[in-house]
Order: structure tokens, then C-alpha cells, then sequence
């Protein structure tokens, strides 16, 4: 679907190609199938720049629209595994009172940083420098 619109905004297989960095017999090869697929060609080849016929009129709608839900989920997808990754850690030596750290904790900001980033997981670990 982005073969084709990507030739249908640029109206050049060629151009297509390019922007997708890949072959314009590719692009051609992988315009077929889908016009194979539906039984109807979706592209006036006669004419330069390429334009879509009726049907690939519709077809370009309606591919846009997917593209563009497709891209929505995409960005959904890679927000939740980021946030998944988040992890704060406070370091702190045997000099650091934790007590102190822990009775301050709302003074820190960070309960406001763990309310806002609901799905971090906050955790205080120490050594004995």
C-alpha cells in the first residue's frame, strides 16, 4: 500500500523507488500483486506522471487511511515499551542516612515523578563505602 501511494504522489514507479530505496521493478512487481489480488488494475500507465484510475482512486483513500492507523499504532506500540523501560535508581553510600531519604521522599519530587510515570518503579539500593 505504500508502493503505491508513494507512486501516486510522486506519479514515477521510478521515484517510488527511490523513496523507499528500493528497485523500481520492485515497486512494479509489488503494484501487480496487489492488482492481481483485486482483479482490477489501479494505475493509468499510459500517462506520465502516472495517475491512479477510478478504482485506484479508491484503493489511495482508503490505503492513506490504513497507512496512517497503521502509523498510530506503530508510535502507541514504541510509547508503552519506553515507558515499560523506565527505571529510576538513587544510589547512596553507608554516609547517606536512607531513614532521611525515605521520611523526605515527598520533599524529593520523586513521588510526583512516580505518579506521573505510573508504570516506574522506584527503588533505593545502598553500598558500604
Amino acid at each position: 500500500m505504500k508502493y503505491f501511494c508513494d507512486v501516486i504522489d510522486s506519479g514515477s514507479f521510478t521515484q517510488a523507488g527511490k523513496i523507499n530505496h528500493v528497485s523500481q521493478t520492485s515497486i512494479t512487481q509489488q503494484i501487480h500483486e496487489i492488482e492481481k489480488e483485486l482483479g482490477h488494475t489501479l494505475i493509468d500507465r499510459r500517462v506520465t506522471p502516472v495517475k491512479a484510475n477510478k478504482v485506484g482512486q479508491i484503493f489511495y483513500l482508503e490505503a492513506k487511511k490504513v497507512l496512517s492507523q497503521y502509523d498510530i499504532f506503530e508510535n502507541n506500540i514504541k510509547q508503552y515499551i519506553d515507558h515499560q523501560s523506565l527505571k529510576l535508581t538513587i544510589g547512596y553510600t553507608s554516609l547517606t542516612d536512607l531513614r532521611e531519604l525515605e521520611k523526605n521522599y515527598d520533599q524529593t519530587g520523586l513521588s510526583e515523578y512516580r505518579y506521573r510515570k505510573s508504570r516506574c518503579r522506584l527503588g533505593c539500593r545502598g553500598t558500604k563505602e
